[in-house]
């Protein structure tokens, strides 16, 4: 029995690996039936730090407690990783998780090689999904400059565009309204307070 249990736990796949984590025996089998079983709890008492979370899957239910909404984010994220690729069961586990480091963040550069706003805000969800809740977006450079500036607009019909080697113009820029709107919106997703 344990060398079955040491076989389902090599199975079970999260990212960041959590805190703690029990792979139990069993599925939670996903029906329109089943998922009236999976309860979300936000227990301010429930003495986990700010963006922790207690995940806890039977063959009968699902039940997640975190003490902000930022954790109760963040154990969506491990259930979503945890859903078999055929999206039918959930593996009977109990995870206990919190964030090692409070800036979890990474870097996207499009001075250098600019990225369609779209791009960016599949990034976003990716990176989310992996539980990073900083972004540093470099939006300005010798390279390029990336963010509409309304008062000089010259910044952005010069600095937005380069020419390549083989005559080709290259670049591009966010507009405010895509920085302010579309983007500001998914940044991080939760950071307590959503800042």
């Amino acid at each position: 029995m344990k060398l079955i249990a040491l076989i389902a736990a090599a199975l079970v796949q999260v990212i960041p690996t959590p805190a703690e984590m029990e792979v139990r025996d069993g599925w939670f089998k996903l029906t329109e039936k089943s998922r009236q079983q999976m309860e979300f709890v936000l227990d301010s008492a429930c003495g986990l730090p700010d963006e922790g979370y207690t995940l806890e899957v039977t063959r009968t239910r699902v039940k997640a407690v975190a003490a902000t909404e930022a954790g109760l984010f963040y154990a969506k994220q491990t259930l979503d990783q945890l859903v078999t690729e055929d999206g039918k069961r959930i593996p009977c586990v109990k995870i206990t998780d919190y964030p090692r480091f409070a800036w979890r963040g990474f870097h996207v550069d499009p001075c250098r090689h600019f990225l369609p706003v779209e791009e960016v805000k599949t990034l976003i969800d990716v990176l989310a999904s992996y539980k990073m809740n900083v972004m540093h977006w470099h939006l300005t450079d010798d390279q390029g400059w990336r963010i509409q500036i309304k008062k000089y607009p010259r910044l952005t019909e010069v600095g937005a565009f380069r020419t390549e080697f083989d005559g080709s113009t290259y670049g591009g820029y966010y507009t405010q309204e895509e920085i302010g709107g579309g983007l500001r919106r998914r940044k991080a997703y939760h950071r307590g307070s959503g800042d």
